[in-house]
């Protein structure tokens, strides 16, 4: 697998996460100034033939959820939905129409890392703060199946 390294207008707003689709030339970043962007890696390839071929990222869309601050970000295992944390509750997105599907959660404390358990139909949360809390949510009937207060670091399961 290739890794490229995303060029990024500057803003003022600090990146908060990157996640990369597990299957196609597609990313995202998450912002605390309240949007994420999906970013497409192309190719392009010029008359003048190989030695001229140039590729890059460019920004495909933009979302945001009530100008929260964009906590974290992760894509599904089969990169159909996109969950972008929004401080204290998840965005689910369809990221190829940066459509907004669902909105759950309402955490304590802001969500710092996210991941979907694989086959299953559950994401985890993870906040840290005065009032740190790991939660498994049920995606389908949009509810917290299971939470726990407890500070936590590392990686996340991964999609």
């Amino acid at each position: 697998m290739k890794y490229y390294m995303l060029s990024m207008i500057a803003s003022d707003a600090q990146i908060s996460a990157l996640a990369f689709h597990p299957g196609n030339s597609m990313a995202v970043t998450s912002s605390f100034g309240g949007d994420f962007k999906v970013w497409i890696h192309t190719l392009n390839n010029p008359l003048e033939g190989p030695v001229h071929q140039k590729s890059g990222w460019r920004c495909q869309s933009v979302g945001s959820y009530k100008k929260i601050p964009m906590t974290a970000a992760k894509f599904s295992a089969d990169g159909s939905v996109l969950a972008v944390a929004a401080a204290s509750v998840i965005t689910l997105w369809d990221p190829d129409r940066n459509a907004l599907i669902a909105v759950i959660g309402n955490t304590i404390d802001p969500i710092n890392a996210l991941a979907f358990i694989p086959k299953t139909e559950y994401v985890v949360s993870l906040s840290r703060g005065p009032k740190p809390q790991l939660a498994v949510w049920n995606l389908s009937n949009m509810s917290m199946h299971w939470s726990y207060k407890i500070s936590a670091e590392g990686k996340l399961i991964p999609a």
